[in-house]
């Protein structure tokens, strides 16, 4: 299973390496449209100039020579929503086969129907858990495309994060055990990556110093050859010449961790009740690392906290299904208003989520607004409070020049209330929605 994933997340980055090496960027305008910048402002007229995969220019009257040109008058252009974390694409009990299996129905395009049910309600990536076979420190993520049309559709960012997990709250002493343990596990995992990137060090710096001593070697050989004439009786086997030092294996979940440790991508941590969240906000300190906080049943109670300590929260659905009332964390309904009046940002996902299907993650913004967050609020977490989630602030979330060209067409800007979208966008890919992908 786990070489079929790599060979899944490897193949697409190579082939589209290739062709941006062979080709000159493709150029797209979106011509006679409405931008929406971001889900707070209101629409504008403007066109949008897209070459490759990033908006080159918005603004009206624009010009692109040898551009194709997509004419979406009359409709508004605004940024593709985002599932912050979607463990339904590997659920078991919603596709057919294995975790290979599963992988492939994302990642390959011999199955698109899963990226044309995440496009109908406006997802245009998502983050994917991938699970490692053996890897006690969870599942290694990446961003992949919703695109259902492409060959192979992009993974945008490979190993983009590791999910650790705090707690399942007990009683008494076992749970301030477990917690303690899974805390001690996640300060492992870093202790482990920072060896695992000094063996790299050190073979770096062994294989500097072999190689000095080859050429001193070879050097010297070379000059007492000059200086001692050739003997014409048989030659003396020649010594066996010294192996370079053996370079260390790669391993996944140390990368992960690694990206982790150098701020390229949030310290992902799912739990739920107040103990474990305190847990999760020491460690992030300690570390010096930004939290995106998955789950957060009782985050509501440490509001001000993670405000202060600028971390992301992830929430699922308001009402959890098919959960015990004794086994649930004290989750208020309201956990996703009063995050956001103590100005944490929010993200969705749709992973664990009973009962919901993978493409939920626009519906379990709407649940949450039923219960008093804002639409605005919620349409941000969707957007600009997912790509924070990502570590991707200033690369998705907006419709402005520089950011991944990720959007969503339709007749009106973007609600939870209904108004699916017309067209996808994907980079200078245009999808229609609804349409069966050949």
């Amino acid at each position: 299973m786990r070489s079929l994933v790599l060979t899944l997340l490897v193949l697409p980055c190579l082939q589209a390496l290739i062709a941006a090496q062979s080709a000159p960027a493709q150029r797209l305008l979106l011509s006679g449209g409405h931008v929406q910048v971001n889900t707070a402002e209101a629409p504008r007229r403007a066109d949008v100039l897209i070459v490759g995969d990033r908006i080159e220019a918005v603004g009206e009257g624009l010009k692109a020579e040898g551009a194709e040109v997509c004419d979406v008058t009359g409709l508004v252009i605004a940024p593709a929503f985002v599932d912050a974390a979607n463990l339904g694409l590997l659920d078991e009990s919603a596709f057919r086969g294995g975790a290979s299996d599963l992988a492939a129905d994302m990642l390959e395009a011999h199955d698109s129907l899963a990226r044309e049910r995440l496009n109908r309600v406006g997802l245009g990536f998502v983050y994917v858990d991938l699970p490692l076979m053996n890897a006690a420190r969870g599942p290694v993520g990446c961003v992949a495309s919703a695109d259902p049309t492409a060959a192979n559709p992009a993974v945008l960012e490979r190993l983009a994060g590791l999910s650790f997990g705090i707690g399942t709250r007990q009683g008494g002493e076992a749970g301030r055990l477990g917690r303690s343990g899974d805390a001690a596990a996640v300060g492992e995992a870093f202790a482990a990556a920072r060896r695992y990137r000094k063996s790299f060090e050190k073979h770096e710096k062994d294989l500097k110093e072999f190689e000095a001593k080859q050429a001193k070697s070879e050097k010297a050989e070379k000059s007492e050859k000059t200086e001692k004439p050739e003997k014409t009786e048989k030659p003396e086997k020649p010594e066996k010449k010294p192996l370079p030092p053996q370079q260390p294996k790669t391993e996944e979940a140390h990368e992960a961790v690694l990206r982790v440790l150098d701020h390229k991508t949030p310290l992902r941590i799912e739990a739920h009740w107040r103990e474990d969240i305190e847990a999760a906000l020491d460690l992030a300190t300690k570390q010096g690392l930004r939290l995106v906080l998955l789950g957060g049943g009782e985050a509501d109670q440490l509001a001000d906290k993670l405000a202060a300590a600028k971390a992301c929260v992830v929430l699922g659905p308001a009402q959890p299904i098919g959960m015990s009332p004794l086994q649930a964390p004290q989750r208020r309904a309201n956990v996703a208003a009063l995050l956001d009046a103590a100005g944490v940002s929010l993200a969705f996902m749709s992973a664990g989520a009973q009962g919901y299907r993978y493409d939920s993650a626009p519906l379990i913004a709407a649940l949450h607004v039923a219960e008093g967050l804002s639409e605005a609020a919620a349409l941000r977490g969707l957007t600009l409070g997912a790509a924070e989630a990502l570590g991707w602030s200033g690369r998705s979330g907006s419709v402005e020049a520089g950011r991944m060209a990720f959007l969503q067409i339709g007749s009106a800007k973007p609600s939870l209330s209904g108004g699916a979208p017309v067209k996808m966008v994907f980079g200078t890919r245009v999808v229609t929605c609804g349409k069966k992908s050949s």
